[in-house]
């Protein structure tokens, strides 16, 4: 009986532990899907700029006055296009070359910081900071993601990541609080899911304590 109880116990084991890798290899693919559509977004902003650039330059042009000196030529622009930076930056960041493309990512936020994809710019600079083990800055820089862009597209994935963060800078209570928020947040997310995931295994992994006859079962 006790073998058979064992047996059954590592099956389990096994089972969650493969789970829990299916749901970080889907976390992977779907975080790779995120990446591809923010690119493309750049793209079409790119295209929408160069379609607006023609028709201003078709409405001025205006036929000229004889002898008249040619218009001042407007002062250059200090920073690289905004599509432009935001796709070096992403190219650079899945090229793992993460201190050139934190200097980019924080490039675009100072100069396109009111933009749709500033909160993206503000997740990956975070995302850097907890591939670099940085925890404490990398939980800062979430809490500036979910604080000024609560509506973005990364809001869920900040906060999931700010749980993890916490976790592995040993704040274990906060991190569970955090991903316990998120599954409330957003229950039917895939970062939902993932939640709920790393939660059941680091219950699987210190056990589940035994209630003492005075407790209720």
């Amino acid at each position: 009986m006790t073998s058979a109880v064992e047996t059954l116990q590592k099956s389990v084991q096994q089972s969650g532990a493969d789970s829990g890798n299916r749901v970080d290899q889907l976390s992977g693919q779907i975080q790779a899907l995120h990446d591809s559509l923010d690119e493309l977004k750049a793209r079409v902003a790119k295209l929408n700029k160069q379609i607006d650039d023609m028709n201003a330059a078709k409405e001025n042009l205006q036929p000229g006055t004889p002898g008249a000196a040619p218009p001042a030529q407007p002062p250059q622009a200090q920073a690289p296009p905004a599509d432009i930076l935001y796709n070096n930056a992403l190219r650079d960041y899945n090229a793992a070359k993460y201190q050139l493309a934190q200097q980019e990512f924080n490039d675009y936020l100072k100069f396109y910081g009111n933009t749709d994809l500033a909160g993206n710019a503000q997740f990956y600079v975070a995302e850097i900071e907890f591939r670099q083990g940085n925890y404490p800055q990398a939980i800062k820089d979430y809490d500036t993601v979910l604080e000024q862009y609560p509506g973005g597209n990364k809001t869920a994935a900040a906060q999931l990541k700010k749980g993890y963060a916490l976790l592995e800078s040993g704040q274990r209570d906060a991190g569970v609080r955090e991903l316990r928020s998120l599954i409330n947040r957003y229950p039917r997310s895939i970062e939902a899911t993932q939640a709920r995931d790393r939660i059941r295994r680091l219950v699987s992994s210190t056990g589940t304590r035994k209630p003492s006859p005075s407790q209720p079962q």
